[in-house]
């Protein structure tokens, strides 16, 4: 109708995301291939009947024995090419994670999923959406601030630690209210919340974008006995998004739509008002709305737990360039002031602070003795990919217009050495083989120590630069 606004982006991972259904992938529907480099995914019961009856028979015995672990050997092993349902990239340290749960079935080996459709993974639009909503409300927090606190104080915290869930309601019927109805109106009626007149479609994942990783917790400071971050107690193994942290390139079509027209149109027709929103949407206001708030988060995070990592924080800080359709590339500054490109914190992990509201947030902290509030967190969960590749934060996603693209680097100074010009003839059919460039001249990467790279530049002379000031073409 008119009125109505349709953003397209093309959406992506600036680093992994996890979006789950609460399912597990338990130790006896998976395997890992020869390399460890697939997780294959079968069905049991299927592998059972079309097993031999020998094996059949024996792992049945095995069962009764209660000998589980040469029970999940004879299944795995009876695992033929073509009942392997799905083959997913296992990174190196989520291999090493699983391997041992093939000899010891006390190991759960336990992994959890991507959400699915027919089978496919997706990022369903209900996450993105719930990402806008949040940044939207809490931009409208400072013009309330002091009714929402009158509304915390009635619904005081319970001794254990939760708040009645009647407490947001009321704190978002604050935020999307006519000031005059503050007093009477205690929840958001699901006709009157104007995000009913927003569609965010969900984003299909395409083939082979997902890989398994293990996820770790990390707190800054935090020491264990060989004197290594982060302290890794639990295993915890993920299906996630691959991501331009660690150079992949994963365009995925994303359409929002505010329909802005149908708002006023019930607006018009609903004279008792009770289908009406109080609230009306403008699509700047929430552009601007989003931004604000999920930049901040970034700002807040490479702050907070990452300053002085330099393993960590580069790599970061390095994914916020963008190449427009003129070849231009945009940085940080350019970026945050544009309407059109959004950055998002989505998915498990997206941590406490982008799930709730700014200046109203209220966690609880059952660990601490004794257990008190908190409006920060004090711990991030990274994926641990492996190998010399950097842990990474979950969740942010950035969305840009037709034509943009962000400039992939290299993880690291190993992966920027492996894709440099090689020193002998290219195979027939070989791809191009990428340059690195410093200043916009091409160099020669001869070494790379930590994130200082040495190259030689084209008039012979040898340089040591950080790694960040390298560009790949």
């Amino acid at each position: 109708m008119r009125g109505d606004v349709t953003w397209r982006f093309t959406a992506w991972p600036l680093t992994p995301i996890h979006v789950g259904d609460g399912s597990v992938l338990a130790a006896e529907a998976w395997r890992l291939s020869g390399d460890g480099a697939w997780l294959e995914r079968f069905d049991p019961a299927a592998v059972l009947r079309a097993a031999d009856p020998k094996r059949r028979t024996d792992y049945l015995q095995a069962l009764d024995r209660g000998d589980l672990q040469n029970a999940q050997r004879l299944l795995r092993g009876a695992v033929r090419p073509e009942l392997v349902l799905e083959r997913i990239a296992v990174g190196a340290a989520a291999a090493a994670a699983l391997r041992p749960v093939i000899e010891n079935w006390l190991r759960r080996g336990d992994v959890r999923p991507f959400v699915r459709t027919g089978a496919r993974p997706y990022l369903p639009g209900s996450s993105l959406k719930g990402a806008l909503r949040t940044a939207l409300l809490s931009s409208l927090v400072p013009e309330k601030k002091a009714a929402i606190e009158a509304a915390k104080e009635r619904h005081r915290r319970k001794p254990n630690g939760p708040i009645a869930s009647r407490a947001s309601n009321e704190v978002q019927a604050l935020l999307l209210a006519r000031p005059e109805s503050e007093r009477e109106l205690r929840q958001i009626v699901p006709d009157q919340d104007p995000f009913r007149f927003v569609e965010v479609a969900d984003v299909l994942l395409p083939e082979a974008a997902t890989r398994v990783d293990q996820v770790i917790n990390w707190r800054p400071g935090r020491q264990i006995k060989d004197g290594k971050q982060p302290a890794e107690k639990m295993q915890m193994i993920f299906e996630v998004t691959g991501s331009a942290a660690l150079g992949a390139r994963l365009p995925l079509a994303c359409e929002i739509r505010i329909e802005a027209g149908l708002s006023r149109e019930v607006r018009r027709l609903d004279r008792s008002g009770r289908k009406t929103p109080s609230f009306p949407l403008d699509a700047t206001a929430l552009a601007r709305a989003v931004n604000a708030f999920h930049w901040r988060l970034w700002d807040y995070e490479l702050e907070r737990f990452y300053a002085g990592e330099a393993a960590i924080e580069k790599p970061l800080r390095r994914l916020i360039r963008v190449k427009a359709p003129d070849g231009k590339e945009l940085g940080p500054a350019e970026l945050r002031v544009r309407e059109d490109v959004l950055l998002l914190r989505v998915g498990r992990f997206g941590q406490f602070e982008s799930k709730s509201l700014e200046g109203v947030r209220e966690g609880w902290n059952a660990q601490a003795k004794p257990p008190h509030p908190m409006a920060r967190g004090n711990t991030r969960n990274l994926v641990k990919p492996g190998g010399t590749e950097p842990l990474l934060p979950l969740g942010w996603l950035l969305l840009l217009p037709e034509g943009f693209e962000p400039v992939v680097a290299p993880a690291s100074v190993a992966a920027g050495a492996r894709e440099k010009a090689p020193t002998g003839g290219a195979s027939p059919g070989a791809a191009p083989a990428r340059r690195a460039f410093l200043d916009g001249e091409p160099v020669t990467v001869l070494r790379g120590e930590g994130s200082e790279v040495t190259v030689r530049l084209p008039d012979g002379d040898i340089e040591t630069v950080d790694e960040s000031e390298l560009e790949w073409r």
